[in-house]
């Protein structure tokens, strides 16, 4: 329970499930863009500059929340396709989900560790919009109590809707997510709206959320974005290598490290260079963010490391 509490308040979000199914399509020129329309789910959208008579067979990413339907891998609800250009388009089938099978042979633990807490920036009023305020006031001054309000009124209702038009895009967030009993990991990539495709698997938060995929084909291979504003979404790559030990650092260099030791405690190591053992440590003065600490097992050693680029990578069993 206390682990749910810290979870939930340091924003982070539990795992949910895949966004992104591929299928096979064919398709035939002429032809400018095809839009595969999934419905409340959403919609893949894919700019395909074919010449007349050229014929091309790509793997198109949907975002459908649930392809297969009681082990039925036949794709419905299908989606429906609209074509610019008079060529032709034929959806084939869903391409099997190997992606999703390497990541439950995952320990389930590592699978749930909570996902970074991304989110949209909020509204900042600037010197014009305050300028704007004083303004209307100096005008109302001079005349009833009714033109008070309502020239401020509107000077407020102008600085909200310039300032939101400066509301800053969120950081993007990076974690790699270790477990030292697994010989395989996985990257995190979260982002608030839009995020870079293509990926392994894709998260949104809200799990209903409607998601569109805007993608071009470029030598062959589909390439694009994910957009769906008001969401959190997350990129997963999986991958295999070497990984960080108290002996030895095989993996990147840290601009600072951390680890806590099965009793609780953590420790502060400082920088962490490639090739040599972790450093002697004191105790932490100044943690990780919160969202990094919560969910994690009790009685384990962990280890949380920040790279030059603000990547971190979190390891348990260390």
């Amino acid at each position: 329970m206390m682990a749910l509490l810290l979870v939930l308040a340091s924003g982070g979000a539990l795992a949910g499930e895949n966004r992104l199914h591929w299928v096979e399509v064919e398709l035939r020129g002429p032809l400018e863009e095809v839009c595969f329309d999934c419905g409340h789910d959403g919609a893949t959208r894919l700019r395909a500059r074919l010449a007349p008579g050229e014929e091309l067979e790509v793997l198109v990413p949907l975002p459908l929340r649930d392809p297969v339907v009681n082990g039925d891998p036949s794709l419905r609800p299908r989606p429906r396709i609209q074509v610019l250009g008079a060529g032709r388009v034929i959806l084939g089938a869903l391409v099997p989900d190997s992606a999703q099978a390497r990541f439950e042979r995952l320990p389930p633990g590592l699978r749930a560790r909570s996902r970074p807490p991304v989110g949209p920036g909020g509204a900042h009023a600037r010197a014009p919009e305050l300028l704007l305020v004083v303004a209307a006031f100096l005008l109302a001054r001079s005349r009833s109590r009714l033109f008070l309000v309502a020239g401020s009124s509107l000077a407020c209702i102008l600085v909200f809707v310039l300032a939101s038009r400066r509301i800053p895009g969120s950081a993007a967030y990076r974690v790699v997510e270790i477990d030292v009993e697994s010989p395989a990991w996985f990257e995190v990539e979260a982002s608030a709206g839009t995020l870079s495709l293509p990926r392994e698997r894709l998260e949104v938060e809200p799990a209903h959320a409607t998601v569109q995929f805007e993608l071009e084909l470029r030598a062959g291979e589909v390439r694009g974005i994910a957009r769906s504003p008001g969401s959190r979404l997350y990129g997963i790559l999986l991958g295999t290598g070497a990984i960080p030990t108290r002996g030895r650092n095989d993996g990147r260099d840290f601009e600072g490290a951390w680890s806590r030791d099965a009793d609780g405690g953590w420790r502060d190591h400082g920088a962490w260079k490639r090739g040599v053992p972790l450093p002697e440590a004191s105790p932490a003065r100044i943690l990780p963010p919160g969202w990094l600490l919560a969910g994690l097992p009790p009685g384990r050693g962990v280890f949380l490391g920040v790279t030059e680029d603000g990547s971190w990578v979190r390891v348990t069993g260390f």
